[in-house]
């Protein structure tokens, strides 16, 4: 998709709430941001650091605000 739209890896994010999301972005080569729904907020049995997402957020607007910090 990237690649059709002609925008680089590197200005891309991948923002998603699996974790075939975060690896989705990495295979890419996008910055990915793990989002922890309310679905799974609670289950002890996610792990959200599993494959390696460069940061974590509790909500979109919290996404949204690490995205504007970074540019």
């Amino acid at each position: 998709a990237l690649t059709s739209m002609h925008v680089p890896p590197e200005d891309a994010v991948m923002v998603g709430d699996s974790n075939s999301d975060v690896l989705a972005g990495d295979a890419a080569g996008t910055y990915t941001i793990r989002l922890m729904t309310e679905l799974h907020k609670h289950d002890p049995k996610v792990n959200y650091m599993k494959g390696n997402p460069d940061f974590v957020a509790h909500n979109i607007t919290e996404a949204i605000r690490k995205l504007a910090e970074e540019k």
